[in-house]
């Protein structure tokens, strides 16, 4: 049965059921890299694993790409928005250090918190 054929309260479950689904997986994936990143921060510093959370996550955007995963068409890029995408990556990276370097000095519990508060 196609989407567009349910009624409307079927549509709202079936909606409702994957996005409990969705934050599932989403939870399942970002939860334990607080306790992942406190284990690393023992050996390495804060950019050191920032910077491997970022090649992890090109990689695996990489491997979803090759195999058609997520649909994805090459896209050409003016000069501006490179720019921009690298200077929006500059900020997340940043962001994400002082978030790894701020493990050291609180829990990974309160540092989830105080995420999801921004």
């Amino acid at each position: 049965m196609s989407k567009s054929s349910q009624t409307p309260s079927a549509l709202a479950t079936h909606l409702r059921r994957r996005s409990l689904l969705e934050l599932f997986v989403a939870t399942s994936i970002f939860g334990p890299a607080f306790v992942t990143s406190i284990w690393a921060m023992e050996g390495i510093g804060p950019i050191w694993v920032t910077s491997i959370r970022f090649i992890f996550a090109i990689v695996m955007l990489d491997l979803l790409s090759l195999t058609r995963l997520l649909c994805l068409e090459p896209v050409k890029y003016s000069c501006r928005e490179l720019k921009a995408v690298f200077l929006l990556g500059f900020l997340l990276f940043g962001t994400l250090t002082f978030q790894t370097g701020g493990l050291k000095y609180t829990s990974a519990t309160k540092c989830g918190f105080i995420t999801v508060l921004y």
